[in-house]
């Protein structure tokens, strides 16, 4: 009788071979469900141009590459009130900074963030043919939107933000009544976000009293959509910053998973994962779509400044990133500006705002050097703050 033992080697079972069966079975397999997924879904062609743009941003891109102009005394005709709000914690935040989550005892353990990261990767896998996503344009977290909650129950409450016995000075308050537009003597303003998601909800749900005004009794002076633009989008490499919105003048399909109606004052808050109701609360008509690889921070920093420097409005609020901020700080204002290492304009140019915080500040423009300048002693803290100081490399 023939045995296993006797059989010529080439006829014995391999491990190897029966192993290599499987992974290529795997592989067609995987393959197949690409196949279908690409010819029936729509959204999941959309996140393979996405992913593509992604992989080719963070392999070529310049966004923080640009030369920083020598700013001059000089005559600085017109003057802009700016008002910068960082959005809320995003997604990719909760998954890469734990640092964020001092609450989060077990945050910084290695195994945690393992886990995070094998967490966000099985809902991106389930929501594969879907236009949600954790990392392309990443969302608001849950705890993001609770701080944009946060700091819209601070604007809708004037008897505290603008209580003249408060924390705030006059000039503070001037910036303040601005963005709360209520106050028929208030400064005439406008509100532009970055045409990233989180920055589109930050707004809609921190300035819910401005931008939502149909469930308000009275209706705020200064009512109107949010500027979309391209000009406010991040300075950054990672797929969390680009844009699902990658044409011109165009909208993302969603804001988030974690959006609910009670988070907003307008009637059908609960339709905003629909495309349409979108255009009820943001103009993009200016916007580019997603940037490209010839533009740089500078660039698009010096375009949103004149953008804000042309508009009607005495204050200008935009709704951004927190290396965008630090560096329109960097860019904008004069080194013997910021010569007390202990001042807040110091610490604007080395610090990150914190999420969800607010600042305001004065910019200047001299039309014959063609340049902007942040006028340090107006910068004020009007909610939140900065975080700590980055390290420098040695």
């Amino acid at each position: 009788r023939l045995h296993l033992q006797h059989l010529p080697m080439s006829m014995s079972p391999s491990p190897v071979l029966f192993s290599s069966h499987l992974l290529l079975l795997f592989v067609m397999v995987v393959l197949l469900i690409n196949v279908l997924l690409y010819l029936s879904s729509r959204a999941y062609r959309r996140k393979l141009v996405l992913a593509g743009v992604g992989v080719k941003h963070m392999l070529l891109s310049k966004d923080r590459k640009y030369t920083k102009k020598t700013l001059t005394p000089s005559s600085l005709s017109h003057r802009k009130h700016l008002v910068f709000i960082r959005h809320g914690e995003s997604e990719w935040n909760v998954v890469f900074n734990p640092k964020k989550r001092p609450d989060d005892k077990f945050a910084l353990y290695p195994h945690m963030l393992l886990w995070r990261f094998l967490k966000a990767l099985l809902v991106e896998l389930v929501s594969v043919a879907t236009h949600a996503s954790l990392a392309l344009d990443s969302p608001l977290s849950q705890r993001g939107i609770a701080q944009a909650e946060q700091l819209a129950k601070y604007i809708e409450s004037p008897e505290i933000c603008l209580n003249p016995e408060g924390e705030h000075d006059d000039y503070a308050r001037f910036l303040l009544r601005g963005v709360l537009a209520r106050d028929e003597n208030a400064p005439t303003s406008t509100v532009a976000c970055s045409n990233l998601r989180r920055c589109m909800l930050t707004a809609l749900v921190a300035l819910r009293s401005r931008i939502c005004p149909t469930g308000h009794a009275s209706k705020p002076r200064n009512a109107s959509k949010a500027h979309v633009t391209t000009d406010l989008q991040e300075m950054s490499r990672n797929v969390d910053c680009v844009a699902m919105a990658l044409e011109p003048a165009s909208l993302p399909p969603s804001l988030g998973r974690n959006l609910k109606p009670q988070m907003l004052t307008a009637k059908n808050a609960s339709q905003l994962h629909q495309p349409g109701p979108l255009e009820q609360y943001f103009d993009a008509s200016e916007c580019r779509g997603m940037k490209t690889l010839r533009s740089n921070g500078r660039l698009r920093m010096e375009a949103f400044a004149r953008w804000a420097m042309k508009c009607d409005e005495e204050v200008v609020i935009a709704v951004g990133h927190s290396l965008y901020f630090r560096e329109f700080f960097n860019l904008f204002t004069r080194e013997s500006g910021r010569d007390d290492k202990n001042s807040l304009i110091a610490r604007a140019c080395e610090s990150k705002m914190a999420n969800c915080s607010m600042v305001g500040f004065e910019l200047a423009y001299d039309e014959v050097m063609g340049s902007f300048q942040v006028m340090p002693s107006t910068l004020r803290v009007l909610d939140g703050g900065f975080e700590s100081a980055r390290k420098k490399s040695k």
